[in-house]
């Protein structure tokens, strides 16, 4: 069920075109209309361990309550209403899946130690927000982050390949450049002193990753490159 992701990263796009212009007079009303309206519709597809999962009710996916997250956050830096205790709730169930080594359970409450590798790609989504919130300290989103360069050999074996969540840490292609979009927002997270090589580290990966044509692409459907 992707509506979760649809209607988290539609209040990011209507933000952006609030922000550069893009709507104006009564068309921006109406995006300021619909942002509300879409989250009343996260509001309403929480799962029973507060957050989202786009495969289940009963328990929440660390990787897009963390993304969600981020975007109320936005939101809420913009001037909008967030509703306070869908925020607490996601960042509950958040730490839920959460271990010491700042790894992730894919989905629900961690029982037991998680593969950082298999983790490598939704750490960084998932320290950040709760980082942001108070939660954590500039030391576990430190982590988080390492965890996804030491990782990155094993998302590698996985991009672009058949299949969902296979190999020795059940990772999906799928996730390839979403880790990345989110180390990237970890890194500006950090001390400014840190960055800069921490991006160039991230930029030499992406260049790495380029395809012939110059796209980028984790799937085997040439739809998806972009």
């Amino acid at each position: 069920d992707v509506r979760g992701w649809g209607h988290a990263y539609g209040i990011q796009l209507l933000l952006l075109a609030l922000d550069h212009g893009l709507v104006e007079g009564d068309e921006a009303e109406e995006a300021r209309d619909a942002i509300y309206d879409l989250m009343d519709r996260l509001k309403a597809n929480e799962t029973t361990q507060g957050g989202w999962n786009y495969a289940s009710q009963d328990s929440v996916s660390p990787f897009m309550t963390g993304a969600t997250l981020l975007i109320l956050f936005d939101a809420r830096a913009h001037g909008f209403e967030v509703d306070a205790g869908v925020v607490e709730r996601a960042l509950d169930g958040l730490e839920l899946g959460a271990t010491e080594a700042q790894s992730y359970a894919y989905s629900g409450k961690a029982r037991g130690p998680v593969a950082m590798p298999g983790s490598a790609a939704r750490s960084s989504v998932a320290t950040l927000a709760l980082f942001q919130a108070g939660r954590k300290t500039p030391g576990d989103l430190r982590t988080a982050l390492q965890g996804f360069f030491d990782g990155w050999e094993d998302l590698l074996v996985r991009k672009s390949q058949q299949g969902t969540h296979k190999g020795a840490y059940g990772i999906a292609p799928y996730y390839f450049f979403f880790g990345h979009t989110y180390a990237a927002f970890a890194i500006e997270a950090l001390p400014e002193g840190e960055r800069k090589t921490r991006r160039e580290e991230l930029a030499k990966l992406l260049e790495k990753t380029r395809e012939g044509d110059g796209t980028w692409n984790d799937r085997i459907f040439p739809r998806s490159s972009s």
